[in-house]
């Protein structure tokens, strides 16, 4: 990778150790504070687009969300700066790890234990934007952080189309939003967008995750669009057989191409809390139905970050497998209903 900075270098307060990353609006460099014992990820905007103002504004819009949001599951903002070619810069916290997509690239799907960690994780993150009114845009597998696989933490990184109701806001006119494979189909058409945009990005990435592959694929951007506007994806449990019918339906779900028909974040959080409790799943008979359920209902005693839950005993009734059922779901009262196997 070629690199603007050699090591040594400096940035404003810190200095250069080596480039770790490049895309296509910043470089990322391993540095540290040139006082304080602290290494940082260093993303510095490329050269040549000094003729792009919205580049500039892209990247200290970044470090402003990531200043007002402050979660575990997001970077830090240590410091920001401009440099004296007018080049904006951003000194972030160094998180370790892989990205999702090398996970990806290295292991193909994943054990179930390990996507309905990872899942979580992420919907904690993508949940607590939209509560301050943030949402990503662009969530995908290369903007989220591995920090420990096994006990399911994670950095989501690259806020910089995020749009913040306190910033400026980027539009299709200066800025191409999104990633084609993880796009909603909302935000394809460039209509507003809330958190359940981020939500759709989250249930593509958790396909990829249990079956190997995203559910649509295209060499074309235009095509890989369409797609999400126009098809229904391939049955999770199609490709994989032993994906619990819980998760399969609450992915389907997800991916719904309405976003009134999808779960929020913190219902995607409250319906992979019976797995991640470590709930036993059952098999369930397609032909018939999604299998034994229950209801999850919020409790008086939940709060945001810590969901409490009343088990109720399964309805007489069955949820038969139909194309519609992808778009029901409960109502926007405090109240998350969640198939579950029992």
């Amino acid at each position: 990778m070629a690199t603007e900075f050699e090591p040594g270098a400096a940035v404003g307060s810190y200095r250069v150790h080596h480039l770790l990353a490049q895309g296509g609006m910043a470089m990322v460099y391993d540095a540290a504070h040139r006082i304080l014992p602290r290494r940082v990820a260093l993303k510095v905007m490329h050269q040549h687009l000094l003729d792009r103002p919205e580049a500039a504004q892209r990247l200290l819009q970044e470090a402003c969300i990531l200043e007002a949001f402050a979660h575990p599951g997001a970077v830090r903002v240590f410091d920001c700066g401009v440099l004296p070619d007018r080049r904006p810069w951003i000194a972030m916290e160094y998180v370790g790890g892989e990205s999702l997509a090398a996970l990806f690239a290295r292991a193909g799907a994943l054990p179930i234990a390990a996507v309905v960690g990872l899942m979580t994780a992420i919907a904690d993150v993508i949940a607590a934007a939209d509560r301050a009114g943030i949402v990503h845009r662009d969530l995908k597998p290369e903007n989220v952080l591995v920090v420990d696989p096994a006990g399911g933490e994670v950095r989501v990184i690259d806020w910089g189309i995020a749009h913040h109701p306190v910033g400026p806001r980027l539009t299709l006119e200066n800025l191409s939003l999104g990633t084609p494979t993880y796009i909603a189909p909302e935000q394809a058409l460039g209509r507003p967008v809330d958190g359940r945009a981020d939500v759709y990005a989250l249930g593509v990435i958790a396909y990829e995750a249990v079956v190997g592959r995203p559910p649509f694929a295209s060499d074309h951007a235009l095509a890989m669009v369409l797609k999400h506007l126009l098809e229904a994806p391939p049955p999770v449990r199609a490709q994989r057989p032993d994906v619990p019918c819980c998760l399969a339906a609450l992915i389907e779900a997800m991916l719904a191409k309405d976003p009134e028909h999808r779960p929020t974040a913190r219902e995607v959080r409250a319906r992979l809390a019976p797995l991640q409790a470590g709930a036993a799943p059952v098999a369930c008979d397609h032909d018939d139905a999604l299998g034994a359920y229950c209801e999850l209902v919020v409790t008086d005693a939940a709060t945001e970050d810590a969901p409490a839950f009343e088990v109720l005993p399964p309805p007489a009734t069955t949820w038969q497998r139909d194309p519609a059922w992808a778009g029901r779901r409960a109502p926007r009262a405090a109240r998350a209903a969640a198939i579950v196997d029992v």
